[in-house]
């Protein structure tokens, strides 16, 4: 008799801004996985920013633990406005881009190497799909004429 053990050990994402440390779900179901995938690369280059924003907010309710995700949420909207001095921990659009990407590399949805800002390349690709495969593409512009 042959047993193959597909166990896998999880191992514990975690990720820092500034002084903060933000913990990620391990495992997270195939399924779940799957289905978000799907959705996030069928979204078309021409999507909205509120269609982006709305496919990040997604990937990050998804994956982060739900006091990671509100500390993250509370960050992204600036942090303390009530503090005395700027902490420096508000997260900034590309630093959500570059989060994210890390995040979905971790549980193997992304390429190793960020996408470019190069010219795209042959027209045969799907919209949403970098020449790296089938992993879907950043949606987001970074310059502040976007927001």
């Amino acid at each position: 008799m042959v047993t193959k053990d597909f166990t896998k050990k999880h191992d514990q994402i975690t990720f820092t801004v500034g002084d903060q440390t933000f913990r990620a779900k391990s495992p997270i179901p195939a399924r779940v996985l799957m289905n978000f995938a799907k959705r996030f690369s069928s979204m078309s280059q021409s999507a909205t920013i509120e269609e982006q924003m709305d496919a990040f907010d997604g990937v990050l309710k998804l994956v982060l633990k739900p006091e990671s995700y509100k500390r993250f949420n509370d960050l992204m909207d600036g942090g303390d406005e009530d503090a005395d001095e700027d902490t420096g921990n508000a997260i900034e659009i590309a630093q959500v881009e570059e989060i994210i990407t890390w995040l979905m590399e971790q549980y193997g949805l992304r390429p190793t190497e960020p996408p470019s800002n190069s010219v795209p390349g042959p027209d045969d690709l799907a919209a949403g799909m970098s020449s790296v495969g089938n992993t879907p593409a950043v949606l987001v512009e970074t310059s502040s004429t976007s927001l």
